[in-house]
């Protein structure tokens, strides 16, 4: 049964160390830190079966630490115009809450809920201006 859509918007400010260009290869490493916010809506199938039951069903994931970790390559087409490979990691470890509640009663729990994501990006990169070092 799916329960619902979870949705994860994260603000990380980010620090980028990038080593000198090799031949046309730029490798770097990046790191940020700041927080996820999250949230969950019930699907129709979990609304249904909460109404037919006559009880509410709310589920709240809450903020969370964001931490993210990740290393990549720049392969130079031109000097403008690079191709990019990164792979990492996101931490999202929120505490979520569930709360059942009826006519007569009500239940409610919370705990962590770990989503964090690995991930693998590809995509190209254009820039306007070439950077020569200090």
């Amino acid at each position: 049964m799916n329960l619902g859509e979870a949705t994860s918007i994260s603000f990380l400010p980010t620090i980028e160390l990038r080593t000198d260009k090799m031949d046309n290869w730029s490798f770097y490493g990046s790191f940020g830190i700041g927080f996820n916010a999250n949230s969950f809506t019930n699907s129709a199938s979990l609304n249904a079966v909460c109404s037919a039951n006559s009880i509410s069903c709310v589920v709240s994931p809450g903020t969370s630490l964001g931490l993210r970790v990740a290393v990549g390559t720049d392969y130079y087409v031109t000097q403008n115009l690079s191709l990019n490979a990164e792979m990492g990691y996101l931490y999202n470890d929120p505490t979520s809450s569930l709360t059942l509640a009826g006519n007569n009663a009500s239940l409610s729990g919370s705990g962590q809920t770990n989503i964090s994501t690995f991930f693998l990006l590809f995509g190209f990169d254009y820039r306007m201006w070439v950077y020569h070092g200090f």
